[in-house]
């Protein structure tokens, strides 16, 4: 049996710096921007690995031919516009961390807010010890293991796909699905709510 937590809290990505060079390739257009974030992620420590699912509130500012964010050493199973009735297509750019979202048919994406849908999985074993990460520590002559997040400046995205620039704050829902009750859930958010349930990610 599962133990699921939730908090809730606003936040954006520290600042961070780049060549004049590749600036226009990493950093996001603004026609699309991050209005609420609400996501789950269930960490399977011994195998080192998690399962995400996270659902992104957007608007769109102005027509746009594509939307971008953000995504590092996630596999991507499936991208939706909720409610769409078009065909979505995503294309993963390895070397600027991106995701791209459009139409199959090619057509504009237009005015107005919208709904993200993403499943996911990503590694816990980070070398780096930046995203979300499987780290171990001795304690009474035993080694305790536990999974940290570290996001500065710019590692959300290995955590779950995201609008990872410091101007594109918005309020996050995040569950975290602990393997048991003996499992503790810990944030810098207050916890609004802790369940018993045998939800999974698929």
């Amino acid at each position: 049996m599962n133990i699921l937590r939730t908090f809730l809290f606003l936040c954006g990505a520290i600042g961070f710096c780049l060549s004049e060079e590749d600036d226009a390739k990493y950093r996001l257009p603004i026609e699309v921007i991050p209005y609420s974030y609400a996501i789950k992620l269930q960490p399977f420590i011994p195998e080192g690995y998690f399962k995400g699912e996270v659902y992104i509130k957007i608007g769109v500012t102005s027509p746009v031919d594509a939307i971008y964010l953000h995504a590092s050493n996630l596999n991507i199973s499936e991208i939706k516009i909720v409610g769409e009735l078009e065909n979505i297509l995503f294309k993963i750019e390895e070397k600027y961390e991106l995701i791209k979202i459009y139409y199959e048919n090619g057509e504009k994406i237009l005015v107005g807010d919208q709904m993200l849908h993403f499943i996911y999985e990503g590694t816990l074993l980070h070398t780096d010890q930046m995203g979300m990460v499987k780290a171990m520590y001795p304690f009474k002559n035993e080694t305790e293991v536990l999974v940290i997040t570290d996001f500065q400046p710019t590692y959300a995205r290995r955590a779950y796909p995201c609008f990872d620039e410091p101007a594109m704050k918005a309020i996050f829902n995040v569950t975290i699905i602990t393997p048991n009750s003996s499992w503790v859930a810990l944030s810098n958010a207050e916890e609004i709510v802790s369940t018993l349930s045998n939800i999974q990610i698929y």
